[in-house]
């Protein structure tokens, strides 16, 4: 994320990507202890399908608060899809 948005401060960065993905999961594990409840059992691809839709709401999370707090741009592809994805930086 350094590589994106250099005028925010690393530990910055750390927090948020700890704080999103941290999120994320959670979000994912009460999903998952909520379908146990109803007796779904995950199948193999569970993971894929959560996979499919952690990377772009972890990626979405991150461009809107560095976005909402400092500033950062949102032109896709922003500070998060390019962290997802590992996009090289714009020059």
């Amino acid at each position: 994320m350094k590589c994106f948005a250099r005028q925010v401060p690393f530990i910055i960065h750390a927090i948020v990507l700890f704080d999103v993905v941290f999120g994320v999961y959670f979000v994912y594990d009460v999903i998952l202890a909520i379908a146990s409840l109803f007796k779904f059992s995950p199948t193999s691809h569970t993971f894929y399908y959560a996979l499919i839709g952690i990377c772009p709401a972890v990626a979405w999370l991150i461009t809107h608060t560095l976005a909402k707090t400092y500033g950062i741009g949102t032109k896709f592809p922003s500070v998060g899809a390019r962290t997802m994805f590992v996009l090289p930086p714009k020059r």
